[in-house]
């Protein structure tokens, strides 16, 4: 079996051999392992408005955005997106979408961020909360431009021969979703349906990354043709109870636990939760990918405990 087959046995449930090693945004040596690659395609922050700052020092993340183009409900209603078609933003991907699958592996297209983050960063967090409560209709119409944006970039990255489209939003605190689970359905369910739907009119498979406890809108992502749910929180969630609602209905790309397992010099727990997940998530002919985290130092995790995990990883991940 290729390892392409393996990893879309994977996701579909259809008898992979072993659980895949996903480091799709890894660099060096967890780049190296990983069976599937990210291409992106060429757009500056520029071309938003906003830019990630970050302090003083700072080299291991991604910072925040805190200047935000959209400042008022006039602005975000005057807003249109970047033009994405004819403008050669997916030459370069094209080209190492044709490297990667030549070497065996799987290939995602990376949007970025699907609706959510992208609309918080272009008006900020707390003016776009009170857009959606105090302005329903402009805030209807900035994501419905967001997710036609999303849906033309799924389309641009179809042409290029990706395997899927990876993308993340997310959604949750340590104990609850931002927003009610009614609000997330009337808003924001249609843009994920019609952004996974558009996925998979091209014959993709569906990604996204979303952190922190999601549990109250899984079956509804299910719903909406999500195919993997990247979350590197398993234990906020609970793996028992991921596994008797979401197993074998959704391929789980995950981790031992980020904030309780992966930063502490435990060997026995990391071992403990690749075997659990494995048993709990991945005992759906298939349902289960191993994901490596791209920046362990930005979390405190040491590269000791990111090889523990890696080398059970592919020891207890076969079938």
């Amino acid at each position: 079996m290729t390892n392409r087959e393996n990893f879309h046995r994977a996701i579909y449930m259809e008898g992979p051999e072993h659980a895949p090693i996903n480091g799709g945004y890894c660099r060096g040596k967890y780049d190296e392992v990983s069976e599937c690659k990210c291409v992106g395609y060429r757009m500056g922050e520029d071309e938003w408005g906003y830019s990630h700052s970050r302090a003083e020092g700072d080299v291991t993340t991604m910072g925040i955005v805190v200047e935000h183009p959209l400042d008022t409900p006039e602005a975000i209603a005057r807003w249109e997106p970047p033009v994405v078609k004819g403008k050669g933003r997916f030459d370069r991907a094209a080209g190492q979408v044709r490297a990667y699958k030549d070497a065996d592996l799987y290939v995602y297209g990376g949007t970025g961020s699907f609706a959510f983050e992208r609309m918080h960063y272009l008006a900020g967090m707390e003016a776009l909360f009170e857009l959606m409560y105090n302005d329903p209709d402009i805030f209807q119409a900035f994501g419905d431009k967001v997710t036609a944006f999303n849906c033309e970039v799924i389309e641009e990255f179809a042409k290029t021969g990706v395997d899927g489209v990876w993308g993340g939003d997310d959604w949750g605190l340590q104990d609850r979703l931002m927003i009610s689970p009614q609000m997330w359905r009337k808003y924001f369910k249609p843009w994920y349906t019609r952004l996974f739907t558009t996925a998979k009119s091209f014959g993709l498979s569906t990604y996204m990354h979303s952190c922190g406890k999601n549990n109250e809108i899984i079956a509804d992502l299910i719903e909406c043709g999500l195919d993997v749910i990247e979350l590197h929180q398993p234990n906020v969630y609970g793996v028992d109870w991921l596994s008797k609602n979401a197993g074998g209905k959704i391929c789980v790309s995950t981790t031992p636990d980020i904030q309780t397992t992966l930063p502490f010099e435990n060997t026995d727990q990391i071992l403990y939760e690749v075997k659990n997940l494995k048993a709990k998530l991945g005992a759906f002919n298939g349902g289960l990918m191993y994901i490596l985290y791209g920046g362990p130092e930005a979390i405190n995790i040491s590269y000791e405990n990111m090889d523990i995990y890696l080398d059970a990883a592919i020891q207890y991940g076969r079938y």
